[in-house]
């Protein structure tokens, strides 16, 4: 039986133990008398029955408590998303230029939102750009040279690096929403009126990362948290999430640095080392699940697959299939297509004068994946109500 079943099967079990023979009666539970009852580091005791036999008691702590109560609720499915309607069909033949990255979990999100553009009628330029600071810059001159109505883009770089020329574009009254952006806050007076797949949404995944291993590993988990410090900016609030919850049940955690583009390069094998040279380590926490790619098997010819369990977020088909398989032990799942989806209904919002409010900087929808609850391995998973409820706020439905 996993922890986590032990800990479901075991928890808040309390015995009130009446002691026969002594001068009175025990009146609380779990009373302290060294002459009844002796406890130990773990929050385990033996106390003395009316037979005179001993019974243990076993108490989980108020963190274990809310992490298992957090995976119980998010390893189900979740409830459909609402989109709230616009007062009208927003207009064909809109220009969006669309920026993505090489990284699958770019493509999984701008991919959705060049289809959901041109469900619109939109005219979509779909560009490319490395994640460099020279790469975005030209990308960004680029787009001032023949500058779109609207714009989306991945802003997965320090915001400095775009920051003049996002404003050069808002000044010409051109809207603009950001994706997985680093230290960007919207706003309706702009630059970036709105944002997908932002920090409410990666401190959710963090948070439930956290959640997951303590409920499996219970308190005192010694864990390693992988990232990229160039993209902190991004994956700080997941980061961030996850050590508070796992740090909070008397867990530990370490970090270790590498490099996005070494990504099914180096990695796995920076990944092994470590986990080598640190065999108390139990649970390796990727910032994105792309960073994972090759080290599964990687730990395998190290023959460490057995004593470390991955889990991150933003699983993509590989990932799935290697949870299913048992290579991948916990993922969460985010709003990926949808979230695309969501950043062309914040340009259609924009353009149509309608104030985003809550949808502004959403959270999103989230589900924890694992073995039991995985469903499909051949596409990211598909939030709930995704893209029916959008086309059905655009007047397309």
């Amino acid at each position: 039986m996993s922890k986590l079943a032990q800990g479901r099967v075991t928890s808040f079990v309390v015995a009130c133990v009446v002691a026969l023979g002594f001068a009175g009666l025990l009146a609380a539970c779990g009373g302290s008398d060294s002459t009844s009852s002796s406890g130990d580091a773990t929050g385990s005791s033996t106390e003395a029955t009316e037979t005179g036999t001993t019974a243990s008691k076993t108490t989980v702590s108020p963190a274990v408590e809310e992490a298992e109560a957090e995976v119980a609720k998010y390893v189900k499915p979740q409830a459909q998303i609402e989109i709230p309607t616009l007062p009208a069909k927003p207009t064909a033949g809109t220009e969006l230029t669309l920026v993505s990255c090489p990284l699958p979990v770019c493509r999984a999100e701008t991919d959705p939102a060049k289809k959901a553009a041109e469900e619109l009628g939109w005219k979509v330029e779909y560009l490319q750009t490395e994640l460099t600071p020279e790469a975005y810059q030209a990308t960004m001159n680029q787009i001032i040279a023949n500058p779109p109505e609207v714009l989306s883009v991945i802003a997965s770089i320090p915001f400095e690096v775009i920051e003049k020329p996002i404003n050069e574009l808002a000044a010409k009254g051109i809207p603009i929403v950001a994706i997985a952006p680093i230290e960007v806050e919207p706003s309706e007076a702009g630059p970036v009126q709105g944002v997908v797949t932002g920090p409410p949404q990666f401190a959710q995944s963090g948070r439930l990362m956290g959640d997951a291993v303590v409920a499996d590993a219970g308190e005192g988990a010694r864990t390693v948290f992988i990232t990229d410090p160039s993209l902190k900016g991004v994956w700080g609030p997941t980061q961030s999430e996850f050590t508070k919850v796992v740090t909070g049940a008397g867990g530990e955690v370490d970090e270790l640095q590498v490099e996005a583009a070494q990504i099914g390069k180096n990695i796995p094998t920076e990944v092994t080392s470590y986990a080598q040279s640190h065999p108390d380590v139990e649970y390796l926490a990727f910032a994105l699940n792309d960073l994972s790619t090759g080290v599964p098997q990687a730990l395998e010819s190290a023959g460490l697959n057995e004593s470390v369990k991955i889990v991150s977020r933003a699983p993509q088909p590989a990932n799935l299939e290697n949870i299913k398989n048992g290579v991948e032990w916990t993922s969460i799942a985010e709003e990926n297509s949808a979230g695309g989806y969501r950043s062309i209904d914040q340009l259609a919002r924009i353009l149509q004068k309608v104030k985003l409010g809550d949808l502004t900087n959403p959270a999103g929808w989230a589900q924890i994946i694992n073995s039991e609850s995985v469903t499909e391995t051949d596409a990211v998973p598909t939030t709930p109500g995704y893209p029916t409820v959008f086309q059905e706020a655009w007047h397309l439905k």
